[in-house]
């Protein structure tokens, strides 16, 4: 847990093995990486908007060894429905179709771009394999969040106070400052705040992910009573690797399990430990997420994405640039 200044507050590991420090241990982030990968960067430089949609596909087919072929990307569920879908939604349940498209649409540069020179990720194995095989190589890497080298949560939860900070992003950081009994400096933080997506950007998508914590959301247990909460859960494909990452408007907070024990039926339980961890935190429930005044609220039309008319049979209502609105 930091707060959204990047000091850390606490960290916290245990079982598994006891030489490991899991807070610091790399691993996949999972989905809880789509925001950050494709999402956030796309939205950034006007690819997609809230009402965006992309087909809800496999992307293209895998062959095995023994000439079997699967679909791919597999969603959690196994499903497809064949129909356009939102990005909105996609952020909701996590599909993975859409968030491959997603970054089709971005590109696998400009997401490298962010993650990396942006961000400051190590993203050495990407890179080689973008020049020996190609940018269609690490689709899963970027988009399904399985990254070589992996983020911890320590990582994770500095990556995502830029969803409650306007989009300024501070280095984790354990220590102010060394004094010497004299008072002296002896060592002091380099940890520099950068602007790294616009304002509107980071209202954007923080509206986005916190319909990942509202009901129907995959995260929706993660809420808390009278405090808004933006995060995004992660599994892996082998359910190594459990996540919730999400900000309050006063912390950013990861949260990573492994592996259940079989048979128990837990699951991803990220979101509810993420609940119990920040319901014992102090929270400010006057406190709320940063506006932007580049940013409008509207409602529109749930069959065609477009604002609301009077032809519209459904309508919700989402958040967009100003500068920005889709049509009638």
């Amino acid at each position: 847990m930091t707060d959204l200044d990047g000091q850390i507050l606490a960290a916290y590991s245990t079982g598994g093995d006891p030489q490991t420090n899991y807070a610091l241990r790399s691993t996949y982030p999972c989905s809880a990486l789509k925001p950050l990968s494709v999402y956030a960067p796309a939205l950034d430089k006007g690819r997609i908007n809230w009402t965006t949609a992309f087909e809800d596909s496999p992307v293209k087919t895998l062959t095995a060894d023994d000439g079997a072929e699967t679909p791919w990307p597999a969603n959690a569920d196994g499903q497809y429905t064949g129909q356009p879908m939102r990005v909105c939604d996609a952020i909701r349940q996590s599909i993975n179709t859409v968030a491959v498209r997603c970054l089709q649409t971005l590109t696998v540069e400009e997401s490298i771009a962010f993650l990396g020179d942006t961000l400051g990720m190590n993203l050495t194995f990407e890179k080689q394999m973008i020049e020996q095989a190609g940018g269609e190589e690490i689709w899963g890497n970027l988009a399904l969040g399985y990254l070589y080298h992996g983020l911890s949560p320590v990582d994770m939860a500095g990556y995502y106070q830029i969803f409650a900070t306007g989009g300024v992003y501070t280095p984790p950081h354990a220590i102010l400052d060394i004094r010497d009994s004299g008072g002296a400096v002896l060592f002091e933080s380099r940890a520099e705040p950068r602007q790294v997506i616009g304002t509107d950007t980071a209202c954007i998508m923080n509206h986005l992910l916190q319909l990942v914590a509202a009901p129907g959301g995959t995260g929706a247990e993660a809420r808390l009573d009278g405090v808004p909460v933006a995060g995004k859960t992660g599994t892996s494909s082998y359910n190594q690797d459990n996540w919730f990452v999400g900000v309050t408007p006063a912390y950013s907070c990861a949260v990573w399990h492994g592996e259940p024990p079989r048979g128990s039926g837990e699951g991803n339980r990220a979101s509810r430990l993420f609940h119990d961890i920040l319901s014992a935190m102090s929270q400010d429930i006057q406190q709320d997420f940063p506006d932007d005044a580049g940013v409008r609220q509207a409602a529109y039309c749930r069959e065609t994405g477009l604002l609301l008319s009077a032809e519209c049979k459904q309508m919700e209502v989402g958040f967009f640039r100003a500068d920005a609105m889709p049509g009638t």
